[in-house]
């Protein structure tokens, strides 16, 4: 993490690497600089790197996927991805109260529910099916088979934004992509609001993908 100074003192930031799906096809990668809080953290900190996304030609890894990847989604569609969200979690931030991680142990659920042991991030929604409810994995820890823990080597957590609805298909559990449109999020800045749509600018979004 990095301070950045302002009148009211150093504030601790971050940086999140992004890439971006443009209207003409290409693809946009840059690394921003912003507020390391959980209105910005949670919109990259999802899926661990190792996530198993299902697509129409076999599952990919969430650190493999790019703009432009077509995904098979919980209702039987597909859809493309647009921005790819990522954030490096350290040691050191977790020892000092930062950002949690979630293991998700194989059959959590039930048989192959999730097919593999599962690491997800505080901005993680997930559903153990394809219509939800959609959870928090924050939420429902219960220290047996939903397990918070801390990194003791670097992480990298994903995201990614999908051009229409629909949840993602991740080892046998449901898991929400990204939403640009900042909602009900709690910014401790009026300012913030404006550098969180920064952090999606380039996109053409259609639909409900948005909101």
């Amino acid at each position: 993490m990095v301070g950045h100074g302002d009148q009211s003192g150093t504030r601790l930031c971050r940086r999140y690497r992004i890439s971006t799906l443009l209207p003409d096809g290409s693809i946009l990668d840059r690394v921003e600089i912003a507020p390391a809080e959980p209105p910005f953290e949670s919109a990259f900190a999802a899926m661990g790197a190792g996530c198993m996304i299902a697509t129409p030609t076999g599952s990919i890894a969430a650190i493999d996927l790019m703009p432009g990847t077509t995904v098979c989604t919980a209702q039987g569609a597909t859809a493309r991805v647009l921005w790819v969200g990522s954030v490096t979690i350290h040691p050191a931030e977790a020892e000092a109260g930062g950002s949690c991680l979630f293991r998700v142990v194989a059959g959590a659920f039930g048989p192959q529910t999730p097919e593999t042991d599962l690491l997800l991030g505080q901005g993680a929604l997930l559903a153990t099916g394809p219509a939800g409810p959609l959870e928090r994995a924050r939420d429902i820890v219960d220290g047996d088979s939903i397990i918070a823990t801390r990194p003791i080597s670097p992480v990298s957590l994903h995201q990614v934004v999908l051009d229409r609805p629909g949840l993602l298909k991740v080892s046998g559990l449901y898991l929400a992509p990204g939403k640009t449109d900042p909602g009900t999020r709690r910014f401790r800045r009026a300012e913030d609001r404006r550098r969180f749509a920064e952090l999606f600018a380039g996109l053409c979004l259609s639909g409900m993908n948005a909101a």
